[in-house]
């Protein structure tokens, strides 16, 4: 699978989706994340593979808006700078298992 998270549009509006392809059949995902997750830009992601079905995303950093008149950006901060996603893929279909994005909640899934 590939996955496209946020971004910035040619524009300079904040982009707040999550597609996800099946590199086999190259159909596209969309996956409903909140915006704390998807509305951000100049971001990292990574994936954690847990399993067959289900797998972490780690978003962590970016930009949530970008004013094009001024060029100035407003970096991601508080609790919001790093969100861990829970998906799982069965029967080709996707489901957001968990959004974590407070230190504390992600010691509890660490644990």
């Amino acid at each position: 699978h590939l996955m496209i998270l946020g971004g910035l549009s040619d524009d300079g509006q904040t982009l707040n989706d999550c597609w996800i392809m099946n590199l086999s059949s190259f159909i596209w995902y969309q996956i409903n994340l909140p915006d704390s997750v998807t509305k951000r830009y100049a971001h990292s992601m990574s994936t954690y593979y847990i399993s067959k079905e289900r797998f972490w995303i780690v978003v962590t950093g970016g930009y949530s808006e970008y004013n094009p008149s001024t060029k100035k950006a407003l970096p991601i901060t508080g609790s919001d700078i790093t969100v861990i996603v829970e998906l799982e893929y069965i029967n080709d279909e996707w489901s957001v298992r968990g959004v974590w994005n407070t230190e504390l909640e992600m010691q509890k899934i660490m644990e």
